[in-house]
């Protein structure tokens, strides 16, 4: 069995160590994170191909959809989940990663997780200064879970490998679009301050185009259930395309509250300067009685009518 975790970026660090001592940085209590990414130095099909049983334990987590080749901390919270995720560590067995439809739901039964998820190779488990527990997890290929088989101590269930439509190495429209990808998204993560600046360096420094696409799919603040669909695509060269409408949306979405924040800067601005000039000629009002002066008649001329 074969995991591709020779080159993993996050803030500029290719050193497996120093991955898990930093890649905590930016998560929060929902689950939301900068994830990374494995770059491939071989076949990102051996990736996805990884052998896998027919029964997997099946962790369930909240606001969280990983793609293939990604490496993402997991905020653990329950009992079951901490039981899994020690036991898969110990015994190096992978698992399903399935993200729930409901974040609330403490108890998922089947119902309650999506249908399509990843296998999960556990890297290291980590106990935070705050107390969180946090497990470093490499996303491998796609699965769909067909039911679940147990539920105590933790969910096992019976999944199924979903293949993938990979583009051909020589489509050039593939890598057109692949380049405006990321040019897009460089633009995206300098207008808004929900992704760090360095996820565009992380970005840059994976040479494999379908692993850029997935490490853009998992770290983009898309909603779970549209990350879902993403991964619910068999045609990689699909998941890209509408990765591209999104992002576009998201940009056009940006370009709006600038706009309409930049419009209500100057609208506030107008009215700081007009009620100046009345609080001047109030003033100057008290000061004078009813006296005309050229000060007081140009102040009267700027008010506002």
């Amino acid at each position: 069995m074969r995991f591709f975790n020779k080159k993993l970026y996050l803030c500029g660090l290719n050193a497996q160590k120093d991955m898990i001592d930093n890649i905590t940085m930016y998560m929060d209590n929902k689950n939301r994170s900068f994830s990374m990414i494995a770059d491939v130095e071989g076949d990102y099909h051996d990736l996805t191909e990884t052998e896998i049983p027919d029964t997997l334990p099946i962790l369930a987590v909240r606001n969280l959809v990983l793609f293939p080749g990604v490496v993402s901390p997991i905020l653990i919270g329950r009992e079951a989940s901490m039981t899994l995720i020690r036991k898969a560590e110990k015994n190096n067995i992978l698992i399903g990663v399935f993200t729930q439809r409901d974040p609330d739901v403490e108890m998922p039964i089947r119902s309650d997780l999506y249908d399509y998820g990843v296998i999960g190779k556990v890297l290291k488990t980590l106990t935070l200064p705050n107390g969180n527990i946090t497990t470093i997890v490499q996303a491998l290929g796609r699965v769909k879970l067909e039911d679940v088989t147990k539920y105590h101590p933790y969910l096992e269930g019976h999944v199924s490998r979903i293949p993938e439509e990979e583009p051909d190495k020589r489509d050039v429209e593939f890598q057109t679009a692949m380049d405006d990808l990321r040019q897009s998204v460089t633009q995206y993560v300098n207008m808004t301050e929900e992704i760090p600046d360095e996820a565009t360096f992380a970005l840059k420094n994976v040479t494999n185009n379908i692993m850029a696409l997935n490490f853009i799919c998992s770290n983009m603040p898309f909603t779970p259930k549209e990350k879902i669909k993403l991964l619910m695509m068999d045609s990689v060269k699909e998941r890209l395309f509408n990765t591209m409408r999104i992002i576009n949306r998201e940009i056009n979405l940006q370009n709006l509250k600038l706009d309409i924040r930049n419009k209500t800067r100057d609208d506030i601005d107008e009215q700081q300067r007009n009620y100046f000039l009345q609080q001047q000629i109030k003033h100057l009002q008290a000061e004078m009685g009813n006296e005309s002066t050229p000060e007081k008649k140009d102040l009267l001329e700027k008010a506002p009518k």
